[in-house]
């Protein structure tokens, strides 16, 4: 009844307000310093509007009360009420622009209140009380199905709270797994995933937990450029895909014949070959830096431990120049035979399987070309000559 009356007293002439109840008639006025016998306000109508409108908001529902509200504003700002016209007429163009823009302003700050009263007053998808098991989890199911999964995550966590032991409990804990990570809540996944398989460690369906752990390590460090965008990922840091890696690991050590082994055992080769490109690009700089001990350790690596990558080759062409740059012949040469046993196609041999070189660097103070161009036109080539037998050469 009070929201009928609000909006009747609204929606009437702004000077009288004649088509209101006469109590919200006389109340509207003596709050907006008008006189219940004269029916007019003191306050000019775009103020008026501006108290009005804000009144209603509080009044109507959200979706009502903001495209309401915002043709009353448009009208205020514009000033379209024809009790302001004679006024401000009369005023002079200072007078006119001050009045015009604190109007405007009010407006686009009563806008902002009402924007937040619609959010504070949006209805969110409670979900019912005394629902039985067996439908709270039918409806979870349907809303996977339509990829609601917003609704779906809050449908499963109150079946895993009120039903805690019921028959739909583990299926709705690993329903709720690839709700998570679908929503992108990456952590909140691999945290449910791993729960799971601590709760229920002989559950059937477990390999898809330590599956899905691996996952949602995998793509926590994916934001939205990386998604959407060919970012080469083995320049990033490789912590959380060497976590991944190794959930990877651990499903392929206890399920060996899931179904899941083929496509983690594929994600392993990929997130090996990646940190194998990272360690090369650190390599590089390295090299770049001419810090040739450092720059062999990080080739030292990849032939230790990252053998049979597409990056060995290029490690221990790393290798063989930190050694000849620091004057080392004899671990070199080492390194040369096992480059030309493994790779004698390899392009830093030359027809007589002698080392052509790898890679030289310019200057190690980038220039200001190379640091606009985040370091993509950097003067770096490879050998075309015989190695260089000291970092003299070089220069």
């Amino acid at each position: 009844m009070w929201r009928v009356k609000v909006r009747t007293a609204i929606v009437g002439s702004w000077g009288g307000i004649p088509s209101a109840p006469e109590s919200v008639r006389a109340w509207l006025l003596s709050c907006l310093g008008g006189s219940p016998a004269s029916g007019v306000c003191r306050l000019s109508s775009g103020y008026c509007a501006n108290l009005l409108g804000t009144l209603w908001c509080s009044c109507q529902p959200p979706i009502a009360y903001l495209q309401s509200s915002a043709l009353w504003f448009n009208k205020m700002a514009a000033g379209f009420y024809h009790n302001d016209v004679p006024m401000l007429a009369r005023r002079p163009s200072a007078a006119l622009l001050r009045e015009y823009f604190m109007r405007t302003t009010l407006s686009l700050v009563t806008l902002f209140v009402t924007a937040l009263l619609y959010g504070c007053s949006a209805v969110d998808s409670k979900v019912g009380e005394n629902i039985p098991e067996a439908e709270l989890y039918q409806q979870a199911a349907y809303a996977l199905k339509k990829e609601e999964f917003t609704v779906a995550i809050e449908r499963l966590r109150a079946l895993e709270a009120r039903y805690p032991f019921g028959p739909f409990a583990s299926q709705g804990q690993l329903d709720l797994i690839y709700a998570l990570y679908q929503s992108d809540e990456l952590d909140a996944a691999q945290m449910a995933a791993e729960r799971f398989i601590r709760l229920h460690p002989t559950h059937l369906d477990v390999d898809y937990a330590y599956y899905m752990r691996g996952l949602a390590a995998n793509n926590a460090d994916l934001g939205i450029i990386e998604r959407y965008m060919p970012v080469d990922l083995s320049r990033r840091d490789p912590g959380l895909a060497t976590e991944s890696f190794t959930y990877f690991g651990e499903l392929l050590q206890r399920f060996p014949h899931s179904r899941y082994a083929a496509d983690a055992r594929q994600r392993m080769i990929y997130l090996r070959n990646r940190r194998a490109r990272y360690e090369m690009h650190v390599a590089n700089y390295y090299l770049k830096r001419k810090a040739y001990i450092a720059a062999i350790n990080r080739g030292r690596y990849v032939v230790d431990h990252l053998q049979g990558t597409p990056s060995t080759e290029e490690a221990l062409a790393v290798i063989i120049e930190g050694y000849e740059h620091l004057n080392l012949p004899r671990p070199a040469a080492e390194a040369l035979a096992v480059l030309r046993t493994n790779f004698p196609d390899s392009t830093r041999l030359n027809d007589k399987g002698e080392f052509v070189g790898y890679r030289v660097y310019g200057d190690v103070d980038p220039s200001l070309f190379s640091t606009l161009t985040f370091g993509l036109f950097d003067s770096s080539k490879k050998f075309t000559g015989p190695a260089p037998q000291s970092s003299g050469s070089q220069e």
